[in-house]
């Protein structure tokens, strides 16, 4: 037999997905290599415990040397929480696999509020929907971020609960105090949406600043 220390790789040596929401899927991919000069079973893929995350490779039976191939991990959950697992090659390699799960989803035309002048407003409307089997206690829409305080929740529809398969509105304002690109982040339910704007001083002008009538 041949001895070989290292000559199968896998890169990321991590999995960490996405919040995702119940019912919903994420994706990682990985890339298996042969680093080496001769072909190699992989004795095949497998996830443990594989109830909400799952593999998917089209692998030879040996893997050709110095040859990669890729491997995808979807992440699939039923329930609400943080989820683990192991991606196992054969006996050789093992990747632990992280991912955590909102009841919540908030989806958006964008999340971008492009330009603004500074002391001016823009509103960008998210939507909220349960995606569980069961209704949800919530707390309200909040912000977070290095900019949080540029950005504000105009109005939300989102009570204290929501049902299962329902959806809430949440208007939220970028109103720039300052120059420069700002972010936040709005989170309800462990869901988020990644917040940008940018906040513009003297982008327009008008002339003559007085009128005076005859």
């Amino acid at each position: 037999g041949t001895g070989l220390v290292g000559a199968l790789t896998i890169t990321p040596n991590t999995g960490s997905f996405p919040t995702t929401p119940v019912n919903g899927n994420a994706t990682v991919t990985f890339t298996l290599t042969n680093t080496s000069s001769i072909a190699i079973p992989h004795n095949g893929v497998s996830v443990i415990p594989s109830n909400e995350f799952y593999a998917r490779a089209f692998l030879p039976e040996s893997l050709e040397p110095n040859t990669s191939y890729s491997v995808y991990v979807i992440f699939a959950p039923t329930s609400p929480g943080t989820k683990t697992a192991t991606l196992t090659i054969g006996a050789c390699l093992s990747v632990p696999l992280t991912g955590s799960s909102s009841a919540i989803a908030i989806s958006y035309d964008t999340s971008d509020f492009g330009p603004v002048q500074v002391g001016g407003t823009k509103t960008v409307a998210f939507t909220a929907t349960n995606s569980s089997n069961e209704t949800v206690s919530l707390a309200a829409p909040t912000l977070t971020g290095t900019d949080a305080t540029q950005f504000l929740v105009a109005q939300s529809t989102c009570g204290s609960t929501l049902a299962a398969g329902a959806s809430c509105l949440i208007n939220v304002s970028f109103k720039p105090t300052t120059a420069g690109n700002k972010t936040a982040t709005l989170s309800l339910g462990g869901a988020a949406a990644s917040l940008s704007g940018t906040g513009l001083v003297g982008a327009l002008t008008i002339t003559p600043n007085t009128g005076s009538f005859p």
